[in-house]
C-alpha cells in the first residue's frame, strides 16, 4: 500500500512525544473499519481534490481519499502505506468509498488528455518522438568490464564467454526502455516545476529521501542484506524479463540513455518549450560545474601533498596553499551539508521547485531522474496492449493500495466513445471500505523493488523463488557429467529458445513450474543417442528412460535447493539465522526511544534490514518445500 500523498509532520514532533497515539483529524473507527465525517481531509489533501476536479476534470463518484487503521499494530514494512498526516503509524491512507458503490459503477473517470503521457501530453512530446526514444539501443554491457573480465578468462572458454555476452547484448533491456520515454518525460515536468501543467500532480509524489524504502535510497550494506534474492539480483542486472522492469539499472540508463537526450534537447534539438530547454542546459551546467569543483579539491589537496615533499618551499606560499585548501574543503562540505539539509526537508515536503529556473539551480538533474524513476516504477500503468502499449501516470489511479487480485475492488477500462479512462467496480462496496486495486501476483521480492514496500501480512501466496539457467545447468552436469558441455549448453538454447538470462519459477508450495521441469529435461536429452529401437521394445524402453529422467532432475534440483539452503552459497546465511535476526530487530524496534541519538536513522535501518531478511526468508522456506516436494516422489508426474 503505498497512497503519494505527503505533508509536513514536523509541527507535531512535540506533541507526539508527550501523547499517545490518535487517528488523523476527523477518523473514527469501529470494530476496526474506518469511517469518515464531514472534514476527514487536511487543506494538503483537499486543494489536490480541487486541483483534480477543476484543472484535470477527474470525476470521482462516491470515492475520496481516507484514512485507514492498520490492523497489524502500527508495524509498517515499507514508507508507501505509512500516514505522514497522522498523529500515528497506526492509520494509513487510501481511497474510501463515501457511498454504497453498486458492481460495474464507474467509480474513477479520467479524460484521456489529462493522462500524463511521455509522447503527446507531456513538455517534451515532440522531442521524445523525433528523437526516437524509445527504440534507442545504447543500452550494453561495460565493454571495459567485459575486456577485464575476458583477459582472465582460459583460452579454451574464450569463445563461449563471446556468445555469452553477445546473447546479453542482444538482450538489451527494451521493455525497460519503453519506459524510459516516460522517466525522462516527468524528469523534464519536475525541471520546468511551476510551470508544468502536472506540478500539483507530481507534488503528491514522494521523491527519493533518505529515509524513503524505494531501493534507490538504500546504502550498499543494506541492499547487501537482499544478496541471492530475485529482488537483488533483478535490481542489479538484466536478469530476466522481470528485471527490466524499473527501477533496475537506474545508473546506466542515465548515462546511456536520458543523458543523451537531455544534451540533445540542450543543443537545441528536438521541438520542446523555451523554458525547457534552458532548464535542462542550466541543470547539465551545474552537473558539469560540480564535478570540475570535485577535481579541483582534488588536485589542491595533491598540490599541497607535492610541496611538503620538495621542502623548499616559500612558507608564505605554503599557508596561502593551506588556506585555500581548507577554504575549498570548507566549501565542499558546506555543499554536502546543504544537500543533507535538502534530504531532510524532502522527508516533510514532496513538492518540486515552484519554477523552472529555481529547478535548475537548486536540484541536479542525476536527482531530478531518480525521482522520476522512483514515480513512474511506484504509480505508473500500462495502457493499450501489443504495439500500442505504452505507460502513462493516472491521476487519483495511483490513490488506490495493492491487495490480491482476487481481493482487488476495480478494473481498469478505456472509453473510445468518450475518450476517458474509467475505473470500474468489479463487486459491491460498502460505504466506508476500502477501495483497492492490484498490481498483480507479485512476490515479496517484486513488490520491494518496483514498488518499496512489503505487505504488512507476511503470507503472501505469490512468494514463489526463481533458478537460474547457470544454476540449474550446473546441478545437472554435476548429476550427468556431461563430457562437452558447451556443446550441450549450446544445444539446449537452440532448442528451447532460452538463454544465459533466462530464470524458472518454484512455486511456494515447492512444486518447480512445468518450464523449469522442461528446461532440465531438455539439458539432459542432448547427450542421449538418437538410434532407433525396434517398435516392440519401444513402449518398455520409454518407460524405463521416464523413470531415468525423472531421478536425474529430482537429483539436479534437490542439488541447487541444498545448494541454496547451505549458508554462505546464494544466500549470507540460513533460514533459522534470518529468522533470529528478524526477532532480534523487531524487540530493538520495540524498546526505541525516540530520544535516543540517531533515532530515525536507526529505525530506517532496522526496517529496511526487516524488509531485506523476510524477502530472504521467504525465498528460502520456498527452497526448503522443493525438498519436501521433491522427496514425494511426483516428478515422473509431471514430466510432460
Amino acid at each position: 500500500m503505498r497512497s503519494p500523498l505527503k505533508t509536513n509532520t514536523n509541527k507535531n514532533k512535540k506533541f507526539l512525544a508527550k501523547s499517545p497515539p490518535l487517528p488523523p483529524p476527523g477518523v473514527r473507527h469501529d470494530d476496526d473499519k474506518s469511517s469518515i465525517n464531514k472534514q476527514p481531509l487536511s487543506s494538503v489533501e483537499l486543494r489536490y481534490l480541487d486541483y483534480l476536479k477543476r484543472e484535470l476534470r477527474v470525476d470521482l463518484r462516491g470515492c475520496t481519499i481516507g484514512y485507514f487503521r492498520n490492523r497489524n499494530g502500527g508495524t509498517v514494512f515499507g514508507g508507501g502505506n505509512e500516514s505522514t498526516t497522522s498523529q500515528s503509524s497506526r492509520y494509513y491512507r487510501g481511497c474510501v468509498a463515501t457511498e454504497d458503490i453498486k458492481e460495474g459503477a464507474v467509480i474513477v473517470s479520467v479524460p484521456d488528455d489529462s493522462v500524463l503521457l511521455a509522447e503527446s501530453l507531456s513538455a517534451c512530446a515532440s522531442a521524445v518522438v523525433e528523437l526516437n526514444l524509445r527504440d534507442c539501443q545504447k543500452v550494453v554491457k561495460e565493454t571495459e568490464a567485459v575486456g577485464r573480465h575476458r583477459g582472465m578468462v582460459e583460452e579454451g572458454e574464450e569463445e563461449e564467454e563471446e556468445e555469452e555476452e553477445e546473447e546479453e547484448r542482444a538482450d538489451n533491456g527494451e521493455p525497460r526502455l519503453q519506459r524510459e520515454a516516460l522517466v525522462v518525460a516527468v524528469t523534464c515536468e519536475l525541471a520546468l516545476g511551476k510551470e508544468s501543467k502536472y506540478y500539483r500532480y507530481l507534488a503528491t509524489m514522494p521523491r527519493v529521501e533518505k529515509f524513503s524504502d524505494c531501493l534507490l535510497s538504500w546504502t550498499e550494506a543494506q541492499k547487501e542484506r537482499l544478496r541471492g534474492t530475485d529482488c537483488w539480483t533483478r535490481f542489479k542486472s538484466y536478469a530476466d524479463e522481470e528485471s527490466k522492469e524499473v527501477p533496475s539499472l537506474t545508473q546506466l540508463h542515465f548515462e546511456e540513455v536520458a543523458r543523451p537526450f537531455f544534451e540533445a534537447i540542450a543543443n537545441g534539438k528536438g521541438k520542446v518549450p523555451k523554458t525547457l530547454r534552458e532548464a535542462i542546459g542550466q541543470l547539465l551546467k551545474n552537473e558539469k560545474r560540480n564535478k570540475e569543483r570535485e577535481v579541483n579539491v582534488e588536485m589542491m589537496m595533491s598540490s599541497e601533498d607535492d610541496d611538503d615533499d620538495r621542502g623548499n618551499v616559500n612558507n608564505n606560499n605554503n599557508n596561502n596553499t593551506s588556506k585555500k585548501r581548507k577554504m575549498m574543503k570548507n566549501n565542499n562540505m558546506n555543499k554536502n551539508s546543504e544537500d543533507d539539509s535538502e534530504d531532510e526537508e524532502d522527508i516533510s515536503s514532496s513538492k518540486p521547485a515552484s519554477n523552472a529556473s529555481e529547478a535548475s539551480h537548486s536540484h541536479s538533474l542525476a536527482r531530478l531522474y531518480r525521482d522520476a524513476v522512483n514515480i513512474v516504477a511506484s504509480y505508473s500503468f500500462t495502457l493499450g496492449e501489443d504495439e500500442t502499449e505504452t505507460q502513462a501516470l493516472v491521476p487519483f489511479w495511483d490513490m488506490l493500495n495493492h491487495a490480491h487480485p482476487a481481493l482487488a475492488s476495480v478494473k481498469l477500462s478505456h472509453d473510445a466513445s468518450t475518450n476517458r479512462l474509467n475505473m470500474i467496480a468489479v463487486r459491491d462496496i460498502r460505504k466506508g471500505d476500502e477501495i483497492f486495486n492490484t498490481y498483480g501476483e507479485l512476490s515479496d521480492g517484486e513488490l520491494l523493488r518496483r514498488y518499496g514496500f512489503l505487505p504488512t501480512s507476511s503470507r503472501n501466496p505469490h512468494n514463489s523463488v526463481t533458478i537460474s539457467f547457470k544454476e540449474l545447468f550446473a546441478a545437472c552436469d554435476k548429476v550427468y557429467g556431461f563430457e562437452n558441455p558447451r556443446f550441450v549448453r549450446k544445444k539446449v538454447f537452440e532448442l528451447t529458445n532460452e538463454g544465459t538470462t533466462s530464470r524458472f519459477k518454484v512455486h511456494p508450495n515447492g512444486r518447480p513450474s512445468r518450464k523449469l521441469i522442461a528446461i532440465a529435461d531438455a539439458i539432459f536429452s542432448v547427450e542421449e543417442d538418437d538410434t532407433d529401437d525396434e517398435e516392440e521394445e519401444e513402449e518398455a524402453f520409454e518407460l524405463e528412460k521416464k523413470d531415468t529422467r525423472a531421478n536425474e532432475i529430482t537429483e539436479a534440483l534437490n542439488l541447487v535447493a541444498i545448494r541454496a539452503l547451505t549458508p554462505g552459497k546464494r544466500y549470507p546465511t540460513a533460514r533459522r539465522e534470518a529468522f533470529k535476526s528478524i526477532q532480534t530487530l523487531l524487540d530493538h524496534e520495540s524498546r526505541a526511544k525516540p530520544s535516543q541519538v540517531n533515532f530515525r536513522e536507526n529505525r530506517v535501518d532496522r526496517r529496511r534490514v526487516t524488509m531485506a531478511l523476510r524477502v530472504r526468508l521467504s525465498e528460502l522456506k520456498t527452497f526448503s518445500m522443493l525438498r519436501k516436494w521433491l522427496r514425494m516422489g511426483r516428478m515422473k508426474k509431471w514430466l510432460l
